[in-house]
């Protein structure tokens, strides 16, 4: 439960990095020997930078709520209501909402 100690913040600079998960904040968890990163409201279609991560050590959690590609990123897990194979009922729950529902899982863990 007392994990607050091992996080760390990063909020891409939308224009000097552009839209979603970017190298640079990947680049930038490596060189800080970050093994995990948590993407919000991004990342669904992400499959290239994922892949970037995954050779630099770096797993990601994916939360999303955006329609997928024909291929999910290679994430420790990709939590998006509108995956096809996912059963839950709310299929419209917003960036936001999953990211409630992931501090949730967290807490009751």
């Amino acid at each position: 439960r007392e994990f607050h100690s091992q996080l760390e913040f990063y909020i891409p600079d939308r224009y000097a990095e552009g839209y979603g998960i970017s190298t640079q904040g990947i680049d930038y968890a490596a060189a800080n020997g970050f093994s995990l990163i948590i993407a919000l409201d991004c990342g669904i279609k992400a499959v290239d930078k994922i892949d970037y991560a995954n050779s630099k050590g770096i797993d990601f959690i994916i939360g999303d709520h955006h329609l997928p590609g024909e291929e999910l990123p290679k994430a420790y897990a990709v939590l998006d209501p509108k995956r096809a194979d996912c059963e839950y009922p709310y299929k419209e729950l917003s960036g936001c909402g999953i990211g409630f529902k992931i501090i949730q899982a967290f807490i009751l863990t």
